[in-house]
């Protein structure tokens, strides 16, 4: 492969982050794992038909001004979950638990078809701030991470 043919389209951060790479000649994108492997190249449209995918299943979980959450291997839950529940956990934030209660607020505000970004950010912002959503976190630690402050300069955020 010519490298002149390869740009780098996305950049991860700390262990355990990625980089995606696009072929531009082949129409392929390499996954780079920071701590692991660089996966096979996949064909663009596979690529993002797949990642779609993730987001609609919400295995990809987007947050207003804050770090997509990777949800690949937490199952869903059957049955409605308290917000007694989950407050009362004990553990870091991330939890399953933690993880399918930001599902099914998504899914009460509409996800995926008719989402309504606004009032769902507000219903998770409510529930993280006793729980360490502030700068300096909480009694469960820090929660679900906020993305860098000039990511909210751009247009893309």
């Amino acid at each position: 492969m010519d490298p002149s043919n390869v740009v780098c389209i996305a950049v991860g951060h700390e262990s355990f982050s990625r980089e995606l790479w696009l072929n531009v000649k082949d129409c392929e994108i390499f996954e780079d794992f920071h701590a692991g492997d660089m996966l096979n190249a996949v064909p663009v449209e596979v690529f993002f038909e797949n990642m779609k995918e993730q987001y609609k299943i919400l295995k990809l979980i987007p947050g207003r001004r804050r770090i997509t959450i990777e949800a690949e291997k937490v199952p869903e839950r059957d049955g409605r979950i308290m917000e007694k529940e989950v407050t009362g956990q004990r553990e870091e934030w991330g939890t399953d638990l933690d993880i399918q209660y930001v599902r099914q607020i998504y899914r009460d505000h509409g996800w995926p078809g008719s989402f309504d970004l606004e009032t769902a950010s507000e219903a998770i912002d409510k529930w993280l701030e006793p729980l360490g959503g502030g700068l300096g976190g909480g009694p469960r630690g820090l929660v679900w991470q906020r993305s860098p402050s000039d990511w909210d300069e751009t247009r893309w955020t």
